[in-house]
């Protein structure tokens, strides 16, 4: 699946690490509870809010910011 090759490379390059999506994942809470993106959150922020929109606009797309719904409609155009 797409939604899952997607979130496993961007937690790889987050992490700097490869592994399964749930390794990853589950290396991503223990990071994030151990301090180890304290420095330097936002990046850990970008990916798992890009990774929650994403998931949102196919389950709950109506509960998406506007600011969202409206990256989607403008990125999902097709020429």
């Amino acid at each position: 699946m797409a939604l899952d090759a997607d979130e496993q490379n961007e937690l790889a390059a987050l992490l700097g690490r490869s592994g399964s999506l749930l390794e990853l994942n589950q290396i991503l809470c223990e990071s994030i509870r151990a301090g180890r993106f304290d420095d330097d959150w936002t990046r850990a922020f970008d990916v798992v809010l890009a990774q929650v929109v994403r998931k949102l606009r196919i389950v709950r797309p109506e509960h998406l910011a506007a600011v969202h719904a409206e990256t989607e409609a403008s990125g999902s155009r097709r020429e």
